[in-house]
């Protein structure tokens, strides 16, 4: 595939074309494993990661089928090494990867204000701390500041309601990636959602969080199945999806 790598929207349609010719393909023969072999450069890999913002909020559904090709391409120790900068001419993807995606996640979620963003990088975040493939003290802290556990943010009405119904996909698709200190006493999780008052709107996704975290089958809920269950539980994704 030709293209200039040094353009940002065709690097990112390269990338879009990989997924939509991948849908019988297993993860270790992705096209876009192919991909960066061919174009090893920092952009490629950036490019993932816009695609991932991308899919969070266009087919929300589809993160998890990006995250695993993500995951592999962090663990693969035969992916070409990049050149970052001169104190780093041969570093890895994962390390590029982890940087990249975690700077552009923390301008997500750091202002609960535009709903839609903060929603899908919620549901994006939450499932990439739930798959391993990132996670980070700034990520956590969402979480702790949008169920009143810590104080750094001090969000009020309409979006302090947003920012507990982040922290909620968050929880349900990534508990089991929390910190101990978190993971290890639910009760405290538990009793900050019971204590918090949201909308109307999201009085149903706080409902649903609460009952999953109280099953003691708990496990962390994919997208798709995320998307599915707080639907049928009365809460509507910000894109109906």
């Amino acid at each position: 595939m030709a293209f200039d790598h040094h353009d940002g929207n065709a690097v990112v349609e390269a990338i879009r074309l990989s997924f939509r010719s991948a849908n019988t393909v297993d993860t270790a023969n992705h096209p876009f494993l192919k991909l960066f072999r061919e174009y090893p450069q920092i952009t490629i890999i950036s490019g993932l990661n816009d695609f991932l913002f991308e899919v969070s909020r266009s087919s929300p559904r589809d993160i998890d089928t990006i995250l695993h090709v993500a995951r592999h391409a962090e663990a693969d120790e035969s992916l070409p090494t990049v050149h970052w900068a001169s104190s780093r001419p041969t570093a890895t993807f994962r390390a590029v990867f982890v940087v990249d995606f975690s700077d552009k996640m923390r301008g997500y979620l750091e202002e609960p204000s535009d709903q839609p963003a903060f929603l899908a990088a919620s549901l994006l975040s939450g499932r990439s701390i739930g798959l391993n493939v990132m996670s980070s003290p700034d990520i956590v802290g969402v979480i702790t500041d949008s169920l009143k556990l810590s104080e750094v943010f001090e969000w009020s009405g309409e979006i302090a309601s947003t920012g507990v119904a982040g922290a909620c996909l968050q929880l349900l698709g990534g508990y089991s990636g929390l910190p101990s200190y978190l993971q290890n006493t639910p009760g405290k999780v538990l009793e900050a959602l019971k204590r918090l008052n949201v909308s109307k709107e999201d009085e149903p996704l706080l409902q649903f969080t609460i009952a999953n975290l109280e099953n003691p089958q708990r496990r962390d809920l994919t997208s798709e199945e995320i998307l599915a269950e707080t639907s049928s539980a009365g809460w509507k994704f910000w894109n109906g999806a």
